[in-house]
């Protein structure tokens, strides 16, 4: 069987081929390309929206973390100028390490101290305390104690003497400070 190709057979091919090609390119060009468009451009609005929220909750973080930070701050650096909690809080640290505190008197401050220069508006108490042991591990356990305070405290002098009786007395001059107007949120 021998196929031959009529002129209008051509034609006719090559007419429905242009048709075809036609229908494909306006399908694609009217229908699918603003289709793709939407959904692209509803995937870049809901990346950004994303970007955003995420952008908000490190924000609500960093709030969270900067009140935390001045809840710690104001508890170092208290607004108050009552020292009874920070005198409990030593006497509390002296009991726990063994110590026994024979004398703790507030003093005239000994000087300009470098927080002073590092935060406006601070005041400073100094203390005398003195305390006996019958370690030295005690007394050192006893210093470590006092800088791991919540409040800022700072040893400026310690003395050491033979006690009675195997025994050991130390004076400590310790200094304490407060704000004088307060850091706020």
């Amino acid at each position: 069987m021998k196929f031959s190709w009529s002129r209008e057979a051509v034609l006719l091919l090559v007419i429905s081929l242009f048709i075809l090609i036609g229908g494909y390119y306006y399908g694609q060009k009217l229908f699918v390309q603003p289709a793709r468009e939407i959904t692209d451009s509803s995937s870049r609005i809901l990346a950004n929206q994303d970007e955003l929220v995420d952008q908000v909750d490190a924000l609500e973080l960093s709030e969270q973390t900067l009140v935390t930070e001045l809840e710690t701050l104001n508890a170092s650096l208290p607004l108050t100028n009552d020292p009874s909690n920070w005198l409990n809080d030593v006497k509390e640290l002296a009991d726990n390490n063994n110590l026994v505190v024979y004398l703790f008197n507030a003093v005239e401050s000994t000087g300009e101290s470098e927080i002073n220069e590092e935060i406006e508006d601070v005041e400073i108490q100094s203390y005398q305390l003195e305390v006996e042991y019958e370690s030295f591990e005690e007394l050192d356990q006893f210093i470590e104690d006092i800088y791991i305070m919540t409040q800022k405290t700072d040893i400026t002098s310690i003395s050491y003497e033979a006690g009675q009786e195997l025994s050991f007395k130390a004076t400590l001059f310790l200094d304490t400070y407060n704000q004088s107007t307060g850091l706020e949120e």
